[in-house]
């Protein structure tokens, strides 16, 4: 499914999605997962990107799970790597060591754990999972960059 018939059904629902404006290393869009029914994208979608072209939700490098939710569905529970922050206006749970249950994450990166950005905006929310390919800083740059995605 194309992006842009995606932001398209969505709006004609009262969605507006956002989308990173700002990608490093090379990161692309190389997936959108949806589910259809009755001709319809349903929830949650999946958007991969990857600087290898990698369309597996196992492995890309960057993983964003779509779906609306009344509020973060996360609390703290270890303080030392979980925490509530300001990302882009926005409040989000960021989490630097989420455990990863695919067995081809952990062949790739040689570990089973993931950078997590929960970030909700508006009736939306964008539960991102970063390979450790990428820093702390260009994590919350990509994310910080959420801007709504025109039909």
């Amino acid at each position: 499914m194309s992006p842009w018939t995606l932001v398209s059904q969505l709006a004609k629902r009262g969605f507006t999605l956002y989308l990173p404006t700002r990608m490093v290393k090379g990161m692309e869009l190389t997936a959108v997962w949806a589910k259809v029914v009755d001709g319809q994208v349903s929830f949650p979608i999946i958007v991969l990107y990857s600087n290898t072209g990698d369309k597996d939700i196992a492995t890309a490098e960057i993983g964003m799970e779509i779906a609306p939710m009344p509020e973060i569905p996360f609390s703290l529970v270890n303080s030392s790597t979980d925490r509530f922050d300001k990302v882009g206006g926005c409040t989000a749970f960021v989490s630097s060591r989420a455990p990863v249950g695919y067995r081809e994450y952990y062949l790739k990166y040689g570990t089973g754990y993931a950078y997590l950005v929960d970030i909700k905006i508006g009736s939306l929310n964008y539960l991102f999972g970063f390979a450790p390919v990428l820093t702390e800083e260009e994590i919350m740059e990509i994310c910080a960059s959420m801007r709504p995605v025109a039909p």
